[in-house]
């Protein structure tokens, strides 16, 4: 008895590691979907007028792409960043862009700022996807 007792608890216990393993696999596979996903986006931004300045890929348990970008700030002047929204809005990707340039560029005019030289966008592509935009060239790292 205590000897099937053994074995049920070892089957039990492979099938558990087996499943986190396959749940594992599962989220890299998501993660590099994701990633390659993204990688349609570029070209739509640079077709806007921005230009890629960084890429760069980490293979890690948790893979990232990062890209950074940057471009005049007037590519996305009032009216070009509204048909840009009303052309791209079903593509969250593309969408989740835009809505960081517009929310960065009304929060820059609230402080009283007027348009800089250049905007600057940093897109980490993971689960889930991040997007910093900078008006200004920014220092960091």
């Amino acid at each position: 008895m205590k000897e099937q007792i053994r074995k049920a608890l070892t089957q039990v216990t492979a099938t558990l590691r087996e499943t986190i393993t396959d749940l594992g696999d599962s989220a890299k596979e998501k993660t590099i979907s994701v990633i390659e996903s993204w990688l349609e986006v570029f070209p739509i931004l640079e077709s806007m007028g921005l230009s890629i300045t960084n890429f760069g890929v980490t293979l890690a348990l948790s893979p990232a792409l990062e890209v950074e970008l940057s471009g005049p700030p007037a590519l996305f002047d009032e009216g070009r960043l509204a048909a840009y929204r009303e052309q791209y809005s079903k593509d969250t990707r593309v969408s989740t862009v835009l809505r960081a340039i517009h929310t960065t560029q009304l929060m820059y005019h609230k402080l009283g700022k007027e348009q800089s030289d250049e905007i600057f966008l940093k897109i980490r592509v993971k689960v889930p996807p991040e997007v910093s935009v900078y008006i200004g060239r920014p220092v960091i790292p």
